[in-house]
């Protein structure tokens, strides 16, 4: 399960440095939420430019949440099997990307 696990963690590296270019990183969430939270402040405080940079983090930290969630609930359902649906989708999305 573990070397599972470190391979995962390794598509989803070469993922975002190869095919998400100038995005948020997806690998460093506590950086991002971190950076976001940062970034709301400042645009509360009025800064124009930080709406800008809000919006560049605001998707990848809340597809990250959504995907924290449903993990735990399709691990309480169905156990191991829950990993089924996440891994179809990479090897869509991977099969989908354009060079």
């Amino acid at each position: 399960t573990g070397a599972l696990c470190a391979g995962a963690m390794a598509v989803q590296n070469t993922y975002g440095k190869l095919l998400l270019g100038k995005a948020a990183a997806t690998t460093v969430m506590t950086g991002n939420v971190t950076t976001l939270v940062i970034e709301m402040v400042d645009s509360l405080r009025g800064d124009p430019e930080a709406i800008g940079r809000c919006k560049k983090l605001t998707w990848p930290v809340l597809g990250f949440a959504a995907g924290c969630m449903s993990g735990g609930v399709a691990f309480v359902l169905t156990g191991f099997h829950g990993l089924l649906l996440p891994c179809a989708m990479l090897v869509w999305l991977a099969a989908a990307a354009k060079d």
